[in-house]
């Protein structure tokens, strides 16, 4: 008596492979072969394709048994996830569903936000990435969730890539993000830094912008780093806006 333990095949990744166990009866010691005219002694055969086989087993007194069994056929997970998901502003989340487009069997599921389930609920914009695991490999891909709109958090702030100090027009004189109308700020930071690192402006209000100045006298022009950080309401929920670019300074 025996037991046939196999290991399916990883197309295109590794072999399948079968060992002998639980083995009692016959005289010892035992030949194994899957063709019936080569035995080893070692109960293990490795490098398998996957098909059908017979293991063919010999005593020492040339008594043979054949035990027929199969090397599954195995892929790496294939699936699909959407490449964006939206937050309806009368919902509290998006819900993400992958879509299994092969072997289903032996799957497990691992989100970003630590979920473990098929499908998983997103109440917050940004990436999410699902990893799918089988025997075989593990892959993961990854979607964008968007608040209604189809807006980013960061989407909701937009800054000026240069400014005039001395422009007639007040909003060209001055570096000052926007915002969509539909956010309410509760919470700003703006700074701004010189090539060397040196903070030249900061201001937690909204309505404040930088005007050019640098140490009680005027900026050269050139190009000066900024970091922008906002909370705020925006579709029944808060955002968390960081961004940071660069803005030039012309005369």
């Amino acid at each position: 008596q025996l037991s046939i333990q196999t290991v399916q095949a990883c197309i295109g990744i590794a072999p399948g492979s079968m060992t002998v166990t639980g083995l009692s009866g016959g005289v010892l010691p035992l030949g194994f072969s899957l063709d019936g005219q080569f035995f080893q002694t070692e109960p293990v055969f490795d490098d398998l394709p996957a098909g059908a086989y017979t293991l063919t087993v010999r005593d020492f007194a040339g008594c043979e048994n054949e035990f027929p069994f199969t090397i599954g056929e195995l892929t790496p997970p294939a699936f699909e996830l959407p490449q964006f998901a939206i937050i309806p502003c009368n919902q509290p989340a998006a819900l993400l569903t992958p879509q299994i487009t092969g072997n289903p069997t032996g799957l497990t599921f691992r989100w970003s936000n630590g979920s473990t389930a098929p499908q998983t609920s997103v109440s917050e914009p940004g990436p999410v990435w699902l990893e799918v695991t089988n025997a075989c490999a593990t892959i993961r891909k990854t979607a964008e969730v968007l608040l209604e709109n189809g807006k980013k958090a960061e989407d909701l702030a937009y800054t000026p890539n240069a400014f005039m100090p001395g422009a007639s027009t007040p909003e060209n004189a001055e570096f000052k993000p926007g915002f969509s109308p539909d956010l309410q700020v509760t919470a700003y930071t703006l700074e701004v830094y010189d090539r060397w690192g040196s903070l030249l402006f900061r201001s937690e209000d909204v309505a404040e912008g930088w005007t050019g100045d640098a140490r009680s006298k005027a900026a050269e022009p050139g190009v000066y780093v900024w970091i922008l950080r906002v909370k705020g309401q925006y579709c029944g929920r808060e955002v968390v806006i960081e961004k940071t670019g660069s803005v030039t300074l012309v005369n």
